[in-house]
Formats: C-alpha cells, structure tokens, sequence
C-alpha cells in the first residue's frame, strides 16, 4: 500500500485483497462507461485506485431488500432507501 498525502493508494492487487473481489472483476469496474467507471489513477502502465474513492464508488452498488422490487420503486419514483418501512 502507497500512503501519499495521507490518502492510501492501493494497487489491483492490494484492492482485490481489500475488496474481496477478483483482480479481473476490478479491472471489469475499470472498464464501465464513465459515469460508472472505477476511479483510477494511471502513473505509467501502473493502476492506483484510492481506497477512499474505492469506498464511496462501491457504497452506490448497496442494496436492501429484493433488487427487483427496488427496481421497480425507483422506475416508479420512489427512493427505496428513504422508505421508512411503514
């Protein structure tokens, strides 16, 4: 792990560790469009992903409940995660 400016630069390998995914699974989220896409940095051939982006990059991708009522809710117009469950 890279501590630079007190921020922790962590490589594919480090973040698979850290993540619990696969490092090819890390470099498919690197891939996505955009507006999706991983947050990188790419000094040379090297990949660098700080691990405080990682962590609010991978916070949209939290569910609750089933994914396919939570879909739908939010095709209706509703945000799921500000139901109060009543």
């Amino acid at each position: 792990m890279t501590t630079l400016a007190g921020s922790a630069y962590l490589t594919l390998q480090e973040l698979a560790a850290y993540a619990n995914v696969s490092v090819r699974t890390l470099r498919k989220f690197l891939t996505l469009p955009p507006a999706q896409a991983l947050p990188a940095y790419r000094p040379g051939r090297k990949v660098l992903v700080r691990r405080d982006e990682f962590d609010a990059w991978f916070a949209q991708y939290r569910t609750r409940g089933r994914p396919a009522l939570t879909r739908n809710l939010r095709a209706l117009g509703f945000h799921p995660e500000q139901l109060d469950g009543t």
